[in-house]
This record gives C-alpha cells, structure tokens and sequence, in this order.
C-alpha cells in the first residue's frame, strides 16, 4: 500500500482528521490514517520535496509584482530585495529530513506534535514542511536542540513563509 497516495482538492480545507505521530528513524515521516473511510499514504521523499521547493522558489520570483504604494503596511519590497532574499534563503536550504515541530498556532489549545520535513535553518528559525497540512511553517528553536521546533502561526508558501522570519 505504500505506493498509494492521498492528494486533498486544493483548496478544499478538508485535512486528514488527526497527527500521523512520531517520525520513524527513516527518511520518510509516516503519514498513515483514515479520511472519510479512505486510507492514504504519503510517499513524498525528501529529494522529491527539494526538487518541489527549488521549483516554488523560482516561480516565485519570475511571478513576483512589487504591490502598489499604499497597498501594504510598510515599505514594499522591491523585486530585487525579493531576489535577494531568496538568494538568502538558498544559503539557508537543508538536505530534507525528517523531524517533528511543536504546534503552538491555535491560542488556547493544548500544543500538539507534528512530523515535518525540514527544509531550511539559520541560526534561529527554521523552514518545516508539514505532510499533513500541505503546507510550509516557519518553526523557532525552543532550545539549542535541533529537534526541538516549534510554530507560532506563520504558515503557507516557501518563500513568503520563509521570508516573513
């Protein structure tokens, strides 16, 4: 069953109903569960997931618009600043591994563990790809320990996530 594979609709919001648990000592996080009685897998290998980031970060660019004056809070970024900071944050880029993070993002609730790929650190923030959410999150270290990640809200694409750090 390995080679089966969940995809959610885009844009449907409807996510598997629960955490696929701890991450297993290989490279790919275990994502198995049931969704409206469907089981699903996630088969997403960590080269897989680099090739789907360097591809996401390059469009977003080629595709980038400075917003109009007045549109934003602040200062707009001008697309060569955009360049540049990508250009950081391929500096920042990991080998893909797996890893867990904490998610501190719904105030109120009880912090939950989730399996992740990590795909870029500095010295403080990290870049995860939660398999679950389909989504990039923007983690802090809560200690010096690389295995201890946690999320305080910012989620969506790679570089807007990345760059909002």
């Amino acid at each position: 069953m390995s080679g089966r594979r969940y995809q959610r609709p885009r844009g449907s919001g409807v996510y598997p109903p629960h955490d696929p648990g701890p991450v297993s000592s290989g490279l790919r996080p275990p994502a198995t569960g049931r969704l409206c009685g469907v089981l699903y897998v996630t088969t997403m290998t960590g080269a897989e997931l680099k090739r789907r980031l360097t591809a996401e970060m390059a469009a977003y660019l080629e595709s980038y618009v400075e917003p109009a004056p007045g549109t934003t809070i602040g200062i707009p970024w001008s697309k060569d600043k955009i360049a540049t900071e990508i250009d950081q944050m391929k500096v920042c880029l990991v080998e893909p591994f797996a890893a867990e993070y904490k998610n501190n993002d719904e105030p109120g609730q009880e912090p939950t563990r989730r399996s992740c790929w990590v795909v870029a650190t500095d010295d403080t923030y990290g870049l995860v790809f939660d398999l679950i959410a389909d989504e990039y999150v923007l983690v802090s270290r809560s200690s010096s320990s690389a295995s201890n990640w946690a999320s305080f809200g910012i989620r969506g694409d790679a570089v807007s996530t990345f760059l909002a750090r």
